[in-house]
């Protein structure tokens, strides 16, 4: 199909699977390469409490935001069309909540469970994210709702 025909962003695969991805590729990695960047035993246990709050923290954001979609009643999965352009609930602060969710849920995982090369590989996943997600979707979504969504693109932040 063309890429004027297609109406969805046109991404190269499903935006769970970059964290995913990641994970896999830090715990190959810490099983190879040991970089003890982690606090010892005890002040670790401090780097395991935010892990699970930022866990938590991340799926609270994601659940939000698709019950934002889901109230305007358009697709969460971005391979069909939005038929809504949605700017209410936690969209008023961030135009990417569900990949900040996916953000924090890896980080917090990363820190929970000492994956000193899922810390490492956090700035790329968000560089992923941002120019193979996030990009591909803001182009997608001008596209689709113009002004409407310049509008929104001046008032929201990209990511927080």
């Amino acid at each position: 199909m063309a890429e004027a025909e297609r109406d969805n962003p046109g991404l190269i695969m499903p935006p769970p699977l970059f964290p995913l991805i990641a994970l896999a590729i830090a715990v190959v990695l810490d099983w190879l390469v040991a970089v003890p960047i982690f606090p010892p035993p005890g002040v670790g246990e401090l780097f395991f409490w935010i892990g699970i709050v930022l866990i938590l923290a991340g799926v609270a954001v994601a659940a939000q935001a698709v019950t934002n979609f889901r109230a305007a009643g358009t697709n969460v999965e971005p391979y069909k069309p939005s038929t809504q352009l949605v700017t209410t609930g936690i969209y008023r602060y961030t135009r990417n909540p569900i990949y900040l969710g996916f953000l924090a849920v890896y980080t917090g995982l990363c820190l929970a469970f000492a994956l000193e090369w899922g810390v490492l590989l956090l700035p790329f996943l968000w560089l992923a994210l941002d120019r193979l997600v996030v990009a591909r979707e803001e182009d997608y979504l001008s596209g689709k709702f113009g002004e409407a969504y310049a509008r929104y693109l001046t008032h929201t932040r990209r990511w927080f």
